[in-house]
């Protein structure tokens, strides 16, 4: 649990999912892939980042608005068999856990897959602003 987070956490529940992909998702290894799983589970089409689990002590990939959907992007949580949750991807994007979303569950993750990390966008920032000074002697 984050350092001073709030006892219960909004948006902090996963989708319901059938049960062929909550086996898909308790038979992926830390950073798994379909490769890792029997051939009578494998999906036969797709993306090579979709049904991908994350890694657990490695940066997560680029969050998008399919946040919560296994068949669409790398977002299995890296040690629970479910997709990543709406405040678990807006943790990822650097949101506080006050910050609270609107609208259904697509919206909120539509929200906070056209983000920017704060921790980004301040570095960027950073780098412009010392860039303006060398170019004009500030």
């Amino acid at each position: 649990m984050r350092k001073n987070a709030p006892a219960k956490l909004m948006d902090h529940n996963s989708p319901n999912n059938n049960a062929k992909l909550v086996k898909i998702m308790e038979l992926l290894p830390d950073g798994g892939t379909p490769e890792d799983l029997p051939a009578s589970l494998r999906p036969t089409s797709g993306f090579k980042n979709t049904y991908c689990r994350l890694w657990w002590k490695r940066p997560a990939t680029t969050i998008t608005r399919n946040l919560s959907t296994p068949s669409s992007s790398r977002c299995i949580h890296p040690k629970a068999p479910r997709p990543l949750t709406t405040r678990e991807g807006a943790r990822i994007q650097c949101f506080p856990d006050d910050y609270q979303f609107y609208g259904s569950r697509g919206d909120r993750n539509l929200q906070i897959g056209n983000a920017v990390p704060t921790f980004l966008s301040n570095a960027i920032a950073q780098q412009i602003l010392e860039n303006f000074k060398k170019e004009y002697n500030f």
